[in-house]
């Protein structure tokens, strides 16, 4: 999987599609990355449930907005 091993690279800039304007930081695209692959884990024990991916994408939109939206 060619965006995990960018991901564990820390090289996430490279997933994001290019034609995207807007200029995320690098810490928000890291934790919105984690979580997509925790997500997407192989087997349903290893995937988080609607609850705790509610509320990680909540804190990723906290953080996302005190950031002022730009990286």
């Amino acid at each position: 999987m060619q965006a995990f091993k960018k991901y564990d690279e820390g090289n996430v800039r490279e997933i994001v599609d290019p034609l995207m304007q807007e200029v995320v930081d690098e810490d928000i695209l890291m934790k919105m990355f984690e979580l997509a692959f925790q997500c997407a884990a192989p087997t349903r024990s290893d995937r988080p449930d609607m609850k705790a991916v509610g509320e990680q994408l909540w804190a990723v939109r906290m953080d996302y907005l005190r950031s002022g939206r730009r990286g």
